[in-house]
C-alpha cells in the first residue's frame, strides 16, 4: 500500500492501537490474553473488524519481554519488576 493510504487513515482519526487496547480490556482476563498469542490475535482481529482497518497491531509491553529474559537468566519472579542490569549480560558493561 502507498504511504498516502496510511496518512489518510491517520487524518481520518484512525486510532487502531488504542482500539486494540480498548477491545482487549473488554475481555474478562486481559492479562492472560496478552500472554497467549492466539487469544491476542483474536483481539487484534476483532479490533480491526470493529474499526474497519487493515492495521491490527497490539500495544507493546516490554515488561513481558523483560520478565521472560530474567526468567531465562534465573532471576526470581518477585524481583523482575524492580530488577535492573548493572551491565549487559555477558559482561560488556552498560552506560
Amino acid at each position: 500500500m502507498k504511504r498516502e493510504y496510511y496518512l489518510q487513515l491517520a487524518a481520518d482519526g484512525l486510532r487502531i492501537p488504542i482500539g486494540i487496547d480498548l477491545v482487549l480490556h473488554e475481555r474478562p482476563d486481559p492479562l492472560r490474553i496478552v500472554r497467549d498469542g492466539i487469544l491476542l490475535g483474536e483481539v487484534a482481529e476483532a479490533a480491526a473488524r470493529r474499526y474497519a482497518s487493515p492495521l491490527a497491531i497490539p500495544l507493546m509491553d516490554l515488561s513481558l519481554e523483560k520478565e521472560d529474559l530474567l526468567r531465562i537468566l534465573g532471576t526470581p519472579e518477585a524481583e523482575a519488576e524492580t530488577f535492573h542490569f548493572g551491565e549487559a549480560p555477558g559482561g560488556t558493561g552498560c552506560n
